[in-house]
Order: C-alpha cells, then structure tokens, then sequence
C-alpha cells in the first residue's frame, strides 16, 4: 500500500511541477511587445478629430505617454480576422489587424526593415511581421492580394494568440480612424502607478465619451483571461499532489510506526551485540531508501507518459527536464529519511531491556 502512495506522490508531484512551468512559461514569454507598458480600452464612437483631441488632451495627464488605435484587442485571445491568400503559389493564412500610424510606437513593436505607418498611409500598403517574411518569403515592394497592398515595412515577431495555438503570420493594414470602433491603447509613462493610469485614461476617455460603458485593462489581467483554464488546472493539480503527499506521509509514518514495533526485539537484541545507532538508522534508511527508488522508477515512466500528453496541447511548451524528476526523488527520499531517522531513532536509543519484554 505504502508503494502505491509513493508511486502517486511521485507522479503527481512530477506533473505538478510540469503544469507550473508551463504556465509561468505561458504567463512570461515574449509577446513582441512592451505588455507591461501598456493599457488597453475599448475605443467609444469617436471620429479621427476626436482622436487627436484625446492625444492633445493626454498631455496632461504625466501617467499617459502615448495613445494608438487597432481594430483588435491584441495579446487577449486566440483568433483574429484571418485572410487567406495566394501569394507566390503559396496558400497563405494571415491575422490581418487593422492599425494607426501610432501603433508601432505606442506598443514598443520594432520596425526591422522598410517602415510603419503614417498619416499618409491608406488601404493597399501594409506591413507584416517577421515570422511572415521567414515563412513566406515576403519581401520590401512586395504586393500582397485581397486588397492587403504593397508591404512597405516588416514589424519584429509579434505573438497576439495563446501558447495553445502555433504562431501565425501578422499584416497589419492602415485603419481609417474616421470609421474606428476598435481598442484603445495607452503607452504608460516609465514609472507611472497603473490604478493612476487607469484613472487617469478613465477621466480621458470621457471627455470623448462622457457615457463611456467599458474599463481599462493591463496585460497581467488579459493574460490571466486568456489562460484562465490553464490556472484552474494548475491550482487543481496542486491541491491533488499536496493531498497525494500528505496521504503518503501518513501511509509512511503508520508503515515506520508498525515496522519499528515489529522489530523492536530484533532491534533490541542487535544493541545487546553492540551495534550503534548510526547503524541501526543506517539500515533502516536503506532499506526504506531502497523502497522509494523502486517506487520512483515504476512512476518515472507513467508521469513522462502524462507530463507529454499534456504538453501536447500547447505549441509552445517546455521540454520535459531530468530535473524535476530528480527534484520529486529528492524531496519524497529527504521527507522519508527524516520520519524514518525520527522514528527509529526513538527505539533504537530506548533501554534493550525494554524492547525484550
């Protein structure tokens, strides 16, 4: 029975330990974009003057460094308008996001060849990022179909959906402001205390709109919607494996209790003969020690089986690491060599006397 609980606590200690790198992985990676910088609103009905005003208005508000407009709220869920083309013989699928001139700056998304937008701009020039280029063969002067136009700039990789899905190329095309009903972006200030912001973009966004229904959002929260399955899974499989641990613990210390009265006369007697209790400990930590790499061998394979399954389900995932499997033999051979040392040390310090009656 006492196998079966280590085998458990290895296993769900394993996978555990799996599902919170991927999830740090996922809440960290590189997006492209300066996320920490950035507040997101959705924009009321506002015309281009509008806009400008807000811009104008901004100015006066030291949190707010920046404002842009797209027609999506980027970096917050798993698809966007899609185009398919033919490009080159190719069967391209593409994100198409509709941008301003100001986009590029505000998000902190690097230009590394040609240029962005400007004011000038308008339907039929476009800019892709650099994951198109590579995968494609996309080039500066290059006329993309369904309307797309010439790219004239290509943006550094940029990742707008989740780590469940594979990354997909980006053109962002101009957005004609006078007809925007899209998302807001607000570049913050180095420094700027984000509920300030918030405040500060609130009381901004209704001089445009004084009957403005929506909130500002930061990226921290975004991310969490976005991956909001995934950390119920985690503190799922986090509350199991502390459950599995404590059952084993509790299955180690009953076996350590039976094991060290049922041998209390052999123990007794070994002291009679003049063995230490370095040696008494010694043998029991082996043989117990012995028990736990049994147990961690048969489950090895079990939790790889299990860890890579999961994995499965996400196109940017960590490698299944040697080390946390050594991290979980560590912890469950430090928890049973202490209750064993503990336990044992007791008898094997008692009167021999005793353990003869």
């Amino acid at each position: 029975m006492s196998g079966i609980q280590y085998v458990v606590a290895f296993v769900t200690l394993v996978f555990m330990t799996f599902v919170l790198l991927q999830n740090h992985r996922m809440r960290n990676s590189m997006l492209g974009f300066d996320k920490d910088m950035i507040a997101v609103a959705n924009a009321p009905a506002v015309d281009g003057a509008s806009i400008e005003m807000l811009r104008n208005e901004a100015r006066k508000y030291p949190s707010i460094a920046g404002i842009a407009v797209a027609s999506e709220k980027v970096g917050a869920q798993d698809s966007y308008s899609t185009a398919g083309m033919d490009f080159d013989g190719q069967e391209v699928q593409t994100f198409v996001i509709g941008v301003d001139q100001e986009f590029f700056n505000v998000m902190g998304i690097r230009i590394v060849e040609g240029r962005g937008f400007n004011q000038y701009d308008s339907t039929g020039t476009t800019v892709v990022s650099r994951y198109f280029m590579d995968l494609y063969g996309v080039n500066l002067g290059d006329i993309l179909p369904q309307g797309t136009g010439e790219v004239i700039g290509i943006c550094d990789n940029v990742r707008f959906n989740s780590a469940r899905e594979p990354s997909t190329p980006i053109a962002f095309v101009p957005m004609d402001i006078f007809d925007l009903y899209g998302v807001l972006y607000f570049r913050l200030s180095p420094g700027a205390d984000k509920a300030q912001a918030a405040r500060d973009i609130e009381a901004l966004i209704r001089v445009a709109d004084p009957y403005w229904p929506s909130q500002v959002e930061f990226y921290d929260t975004l991310q969490g919607n976005l991956y909001q399955n995934e950390i119920r899974t985690s503190r799922l499989v986090v509350a199991f494996s502390v459950i599995a641990a404590i059952l084993a613990l509790c299955g180690v210390i009953g076996l350590v209790l039976f094991d060290t009265e049922y041998r209390r006369k052999e123990t007794a007697v070994r002291k009679i003969f003049g063995a230490s209790v370095a040696s008494i400990l010694e043998r029991a930590n082996i043989n117990y020690g012995t028990v736990v790499l049994i147990c961690f061998a048969l489950s090895c394979p079990v939790a790889a089986v299990i860890v890579s399954r999961w994995l499965q389900n996400f196109t940017d995932r960590v490698p299944i690491y040697v080390w946390v499997f050594a991290l979980a033999l560590v912890a469950v051979l430090t928890v049973t060599v202490l209750i064993v040392t503990a336990v044992f040390y007791r008898r094997a310090t008692a009167n021999p006397r005793d353990g003869l009656q």
